[in-house]
């Protein structure tokens, strides 16, 4: 290949690629593949942060619902809201930083006034939170918040930012968040969003840290709880790029950066058994049927719990943040993540544990990526096309591609996610398309070789000797396979009023037809034989499904036949006639003939009653017959329908004949068609002779002709 070839299709692999992927990546192509190369980072390459001790998830678990399953108030879900009254309550006693609730209270119900109490008792204690949810609907105005759900706004400074606006709010119904006028108990209770918006593919791996409704901002729980553990009127403010809070911790100021994407948070998951309740060092989760258990104990006994030992010790939430939600079957909706499925509580855990650790993920620009894949597009272009030994060409590149991804691998164990979807999708096509240049130009000969001997041989053959390398005479193995005899009816009488040239169109077009769906089928032709076709199923390739697919073109060919009989009709000439037939069995199969010229072939007396069968569609008037053998194995798809009992030479038994039926019959199905023949084939063999001519002219009735010409006249 002279040098300036080489110029040529080293500049189209190392710039064609680029021009591909860089406008795709420009219309927001690449997103959900960036974000799948970084969901299997996670899985598979995960920084492994230690995950926060200071967060406590409540659970209400299977383990709950199955404990009380027969008690009234708790055997059911959802639970009555008075329930959860005795709960907080002992929570709040322990001393947590925050309880915050991943359940919500939307719906009015009669208990509310006793939810309300427990939380401005517990919010008068520790600070405690209700979910809300937002979402966005087109056309909806936005409701007036009632003063109770607005004064629970958040201020928050928007710097060069515009957030996403939300038009529909969900809170908690009645007087869960109202004052106790009566007793001038203030509510002080809080608002927090538990709104996750997953990607396109379901999969949660961003979020909104502050949600805006009108006037008002909310923050999104694990935010809430964060403020938490500093000054609760700490300053927010949030720009495209990150959230900042700022405040005081212990007296002494703090202040915290979570780099955002386009103002959104990338969630930055722990390893899988973090989230495996089963696992010793996952997330603490209590289940909530210890707490009931507890609080009964020390009901039942009078004790304090300083003198009694209890399942769930009020200790165990002391300095906590508490998260209430519910991973029971029947409670929760399930989180799509990159570690898999897990309940919402999961994803605000893992969330605040960021927050509390500082565990933020930093996704490159990708301009970087884009450059990375430009050096390597200018590498594989120059060492494919340069060098002669293929061991540099395909190396060297390669392992240059290998170091690159491995070195973003462990960057991301340091919480950098390198954008890599440009790199393999611009490296790949070019690595390989080098390399086919290459493949290309130097395999010319043995190209030439294949093309030349491809009109000879079956695709499956052609691919068998040239992996092979040589053809022996030799004759091969036994093997079950399908065998397919097809041959144009009264040729010679048609061809006898025509011109050679003519005769020699119509049988070149009426076998390029019958091929094409011959190879469809993933058949290999065995050989023409006049004006009729030998091809075979099951080798070289073994194919299970061989008689099937052998059936299947056959009723193809026949259907093809009748488009070109109309094609025939058009230009006036004598339409064609086919039968098929159609053999199952042992033959053998080998590359027969001498070393000057080899045919690919079957012989065997299968075969042989595969040239029988479609001798004897004439004498049936049916287009395709199979043998019993083939039957049984097509049936379950293909409908066949009984012929007759023949008797074959070399058997002494005679053997069943069927035609495979791929269309309704009249108005009978092809199943209910080929029941009735069955049935008055039986008759027929049990001398029942009126019964059977009965159902015969039905079915002839039904369908003209239809092969029963010579059944009727042995009966």
């Amino acid at each position: 290949m002279k040098l300036d070839r080489k110029v040529i299709w080293g500049t189209i692999f190392g710039i064609l690629p680029m021009f591909v992927v860089l406008p795709l990546h420009l219309r927001g192509g690449l997103h959900s593949i960036e974000d799948s190369l970084i969901d299997l980072r996670y899985r598979y390459f995960n920084p492994a942060h230690e995950h926060s001790k200071d967060v406590v998830i409540v659970d209400i678990d299977e383990r709950t619902l199955n404990a009380y399953k027969n008690e009234r108030l708790l055997g059911r879900w959802p639970w009555r809201r008075d329930v959860y009254q005795p709960i907080l309550q002992y929570i709040a006693d322990g001393g947590p930083r925050i309880i915050l609730f991943d359940i919500m209270f939307t719906e009015r119900s009669e208990e509310d006034a006793k939810l309300a109490t427990a939380t401005r008792y517990v919010s008068e204690v520790v600070p405690l939170s209700h979910a809300i949810q937002l979402r966005k609907e087109e056309g909806e105005p936005s409701e007036p918040l009632p003063a109770t759900i607005a004064s629970k706004s958040v201020p928050v400074k928007y710097s060069d930012f515009t957030p996403r606006q939300y038009n529909v709010i969900q809170y908690p119904a009645g007087e869960i968040m109202q004052d106790d006028k009566k007793e001038k108990i203030k509510n002080r209770a809080l608002l927090h969003s538990v709104t996750y918006l997953p990607d396109s593919d379901g999969i949660s791996r961003m979020a909104e840290p502050i949600f805006k409704y009108g006037d008002s901002s909310f923050l999104l729980l694990p935010v809430s709880a964060y403020l938490a553990t500093i000054d609760p009127d700490a300053r927010i403010s949030i720009s495209k790029n990150e959230l900042r809070i700022e405040g005081f911790r212990s007296g002494k100021p703090e202040q915290l950066t979570v780099p955002l994407e386009d103002g959104l948070w990338r969630i930055h998951y722990y390893p899988k058994w973090v989230y495996d309740v089963t696992a010793q060092d996952s997330i603490h989760r209590i289940s909530v049927s210890g707490i009931i258990d507890s609080i009964r104990s020390l009901e039942a006994s009078g004790e304090t719990e300083s003198g009694l030992s209890v399942k769930v010790p009020k200790d165990a939430f002391t300095d906590k943040i508490v998260i209430f939600g519910a991973s029971a079957a029947a409670t929760y909706d399930e989180k799509l993540t990159p570690q898999g499925p897990m309940p919402g509580f999961a994803l605000n855990a893992t969330m605040v544990s960021n927050l509390l650790g500082k565990h933020f993920l930093i996704h490159g620009s990708p301009v970087w990526g884009f450059i990375l894949s430009a050096v390597l597009l200018a590498i594989t272009a120059f060492f494919s096309l340069y060098f002669h030994r293929m061991v540099i060409r395909v190396l060297v590149p390669g392992v240059l591609f290998v170091l690159c991804m491995t070195g973003a691998l462990f960057a991301f164990r340091l919480d950098y996610a390198f954008y890599l979807a440009p790199v393999p999708l611009t490296f790949i096509p070019a690595y390989l398309g080098a390399l086919g240049v290459l493949t290309y130009f130097e395999g010319a000969e043995k190209r030439r070789f294949k093309g030349a001997m491809a009109k000879y041989l079956s695709p499956d053959v052609l691919e068998e000797v040239m992996n092979r390398g040589e053809i022996k005479a030799e004759v091969g193995e036994r093997r079950i396979m399908t065998v397919l005899f097809s041959d144009v009816r009264g040729f010679t009488t048609i061809s006898e009023n025509m011109d050679a040239a003519a005769v020699v169109s119509i049988l070149n077009e009426y076998f390029s037809h019958m091929v094409r769906i011959i190879f469809e089928q993933k058949g290999t032709l065995d050989k023409f034989i006049g004006d009729a076709i030998m091809a075979f199923w099951g080798a070289p390739i073994h194919r299970p499904d061989h008689a099937l697919l052998a059936v299947r073109s056959a009723l193809a060919m026949t259907s093809a036949l009748r488009s070109l009989n109309q094609e025939f009709a058009a230009r006036q000439m004598a339409p064609l006639a086919m039968g098929v037939g159609v053999n199952t069995g042992e033959m053998i199969v080998g590359n027969i003939g001498s070393d000057q010229r080899l045919d690919y072939t079957l012989i065997g007396d299968n075969v042989n009653l595969g040239s029988r069968l479609e001798s004897l569609t004439t004498q049936y008037g049916a287009e395709i017959l199979i043998a019993e053998s083939t039957k049984r194995e097509v049936e379950h798809e293909i409908p066949c329908r009984i012929i007759d009992l023949v008797a074959v030479k070399g058997k002494s038994i005679p053997i069943s004949v069927y035609e495979p039926l791929d269309h309704a019959y009249g108005t009978l199905s092809a199943k209910e068609a080929c029941d009735a023949f069955a049935q008055a084939f039986e008759l027929y063999r049990n001398r029942n002779w009126d019964q059977a001519i009965s159902i015969y002219e039905n079915l002839n009735q039904e369908r003209s002709g239809g092969g029963l010409q010579e059944l009727q006249h042995k009966t």
